[in-house]
């Protein structure tokens, strides 16, 4: 698998994980201020949500890195085969 498709399959997965954490948000609201659940978010929900958009940043830009040099990778390979290509016509033409 390319890096590019694992940094965009990462960037998918931090960010499904960050769409539950918003759902997890909404749902707290109509439940107990006071469960365990609601009492531990409200302590580390700022820092969760943090990492999670830090995470979804640095995999997206990563996944945008590495597919631009794959590209650029694969337009240098089919620029050299165009150019044998234009080298053996002429020698035979």
């Amino acid at each position: 698998m390319p890096l590019s498709k694992a940094f965009f399959f990462l960037t998918a997965a931090a960010t499904t994980v960050f769409i539950i954490t918003i759902l997890a948000m909404v749902a707290m609201l109509v439940g107990d201020p006071e469960a365990p659940v609601n009492l531990w978010f409200n302590d580390n929900g700022a820092i969760v949500m943090t990492v999670e958009v830090v995470a979804i940043g640095l995999f997206g830009m990563s996944a945008m890195i590495a597919d631009r040099r794959e590209t650029l990778r694969e337009l240098k390979v089919k620029a050299k085969t165009s150019e044998a290509i234009r080298k053996a016509t002429k020698q035979n033409g």
